[in-house]
């Protein structure tokens, strides 16, 4: 039997609840009972849920249902996030849990970026036949339909098609990611698909910031990753504005020991100037979520405190604080959000996954 569509509006509905029962499947998916029971029984003889309990009937009276879970373990996932010189590969199973990870600081480039892949490939091959995709976020500008890496400049790489490359030796589907739309789509899933539009800013600020070039910026619309049409979404530029007339030199360590009682002319309109840049985007999206991540961690709680400060205050509406989100895990957000963009595109398209998943 086939993954068949009835299978795949099952998953979608229960990836994200921790228990489920027949009948509600019965009242959400708006199929009725036998269908319902034919599938599950199905999708539990395969593997693909568990009975985790019994629920008793109360006192009106009735039969016992089941409790039911997806088992999170069918499949196994590797997220790889590569940032230059810090690099992380994790194994996770469905749900994101970590089985295995190990880092790595080498620089990457593109004569030796497949020998790495080859390495996670050999670390984590005891569960090579049950890993459903190897997911690669790396920064530049991504083509994810034809897995090619168009152009990163931090890794120095150009029309590199790595897709091809992986699966002719491995037979494993490869779904690359732009680290920015990596970021954004962990936390998609981390807020549980319960909000449609998402905007993630990655801060990295180079030793001189006089050499800041811009940031990237992860977007959900409608509970999709947007890309654009030319793949270039979220690549944000800045001109020299902040460069203005700078008698000493911007350096990354002046933000990582920012204080207030120390202020510096220069970091302030650097400051000012960033907050703007970030409050335009965030009103041309309009999102439910802005999360700040990427180096922000190296960043001192008074430079933050500032930026959003000064974000709050050149929005034009009434976006609260709790609406911001600090997200200081780095390279995990990005490898673990590498593999939700991969789960997410499969609970989206069933033509996809029909292809993709086997039923044995």
């Amino acid at each position: 039997m086939k993954f068949t569509y009835t299978h795949h509006q099952i998953i979608k509905y229960i990836y994200l609840k921790e228990n489920f029962t027949r009948p509600e499947l019965v009242k959400n998916l708006k199929m009725d009972k036998s269908t319902i029971s034919r599938n599950i029984d199905y999708l539990i003889n395969k593997g693909f849920i568990l009975k985790k309990g019994e629920i008793l009937p109360d006192k009106k009276g009735g039969r016992k249902t089941d409790l039911l879970t997806i088992n999170k373990n069918k499949f196994y996932f590797i997220g790889v996030s590569i940032e230059d010189c810090r690099n992380i590969a994790l194994l996770t199973n469905l749900n994101g849990e970590i089985i295995k990870e190990f880092s790595f600081k080498e620089k990457i480039r593109e004569n030796n970026i497949i020998q790495y892949l080859d390495t996670i490939m050999n670390t984590f091959e005891a569960f090579n036949e049950n890993i459903l995709s190897f997911n690669l976020a790396v920064p530049g500008i991504i083509d994810k339909k034809n897995g090619i890496i168009i152009k990163s400049t931090d890794l120095r790489i150009e029309n590199l098609n790595i897709k091809n490359i992986f699966e002719s030796k491995y037979n494993i589907y490869l779904n690359i990611e732009n680290d920015a739309n990596a970021a954004v789509s962990n936390y998609l899933m981390d807020l549980k698909m319960k909000y449609s539009n998402l905007v993630y800013f990655m801060l990295s600020f180079p030793e001189n910031i006089l050499n800041f070039k811009g940031i990237g910026i992860g977007m959900v619309i409608d509970k999709k990753v947007y890309h654009g049409s030319h793949f270039a979404a979220g690549e944000v530029i800045f001109n020299s504005q902040y460069k203005r007339n700078s008698k000493n030199s911007l350096t990354s360590e002046m933000i990582k020991n920012y204080n207030f009682k120390n202020k510096n002319e220069d970091i302030e309109y650097f400051i000012d100037i960033l907050s703007e840049k970030i409050a335009d985007i965030t009103q041309l999206i309009d999102p439910d979520y802005v999360i700040f991540g990427g180096d922000i961690d190296l960043f001192s709680d008074e430079f933050i405190n500032k930026l959003y400060s000064k974000v709050y205050n050149k929005i034009h509406y009434n976006f609260l604080q709790n609406n911001i989100i600090t997200d200081k895990n780095g390279i995990i957000t990005i490898a673990k959000g590498a593999i939700f963009s991969f789960i997410n595109f499969i609970l989206n398209d069933y033509e996809f996954s029909r292809k993709l998943i086997k039923i044995s």
